[in-house]
């Protein structure tokens, strides 16, 4: 339990700071170790993704947010916007729908 919380803040401070590329390995960590993931973890690990010009992950992250928070809007916003920046209109307005 300590060290998932470790994990976690070492996460969070790395988001913060805007090193994507920590905070992506610090919450995989995290994940990997922990029961009970927060979905402020995937929408955290997602917007990394996205800075990080990883697309596919982001979008993989934002799905599993909206798993975990089906009513997490922010998470259908996400994946649609991702969606249009890479020109799947169809695919980008189906989410954004859900918002």
């Amino acid at each position: 339990m300590l060290e998932t919380n470790r994990l976690f803040s070492q996460g969070q401070q790395a988001f913060q700071e805007k090193n994507y590329e920590r905070a992506i390995d610090y919450y995989q960590q995290f994940i990997e170790q922990s029961e009970i993931i927060p979905a402020l973890v995937y929408y955290h690990l997602g917007v990394s993704f996205k800075n990080q010009g990883q697309m596919k992950q982001a979008i993989f992250s934002f799905a599993q947010l909206i798993e975990t928070d089906p009513k997490n809007a922010t998470g259908y916003y996400q994946i649609g916007c991702l969606f249009l920046e890479e020109g799947f209109v169809a695919e980008a307005l189906m989410y954004l729908q859900k918002t």
